[in-house]
């Protein structure tokens, strides 16, 4: 279930409310993108777009090869094409 890899997602009767009141042609991503997207690309059997479906495919794969966690991913979704993230924090003085 796509759910267990974020850290956040709406449940299934918000998720049907704000599909139904969302503009022509629309439907929520309720995956790691949390937004809108063109419904050609969400489809009718799911709720996340073909991005994230992508996303979840390599996570799906990469942590069942233990080359991550799923803890990594909700953190970091993007290491799953390699990209880490660096967090540069300024020290005032």
């Amino acid at each position: 279930m796509y759910r267990n890899y974020v850290n956040t997602s709406l449940d299934l009767e918000k998720l049907k409310e704000i599909n139904r009141n969302s503009a022509a042609n629309t439907k929520y991503c309720n995956f790691i993108c949390q937004d809108f997207r063109d419904s050609k690309i969400v489809g009718k059997q799911r709720s996340y777009c073909n991005d994230c479906r992508n996303y979840l495919n390599l996570a799906e794969k990469q942590i069942a090869e233990k080359k991550i966690t799923i803890e990594q991913f909700k953190q970091n979704p993007g290491i799953v094409y390699g990209i880490e993230i660096v967090l540069d924090t300024l020290s005032m003085k």
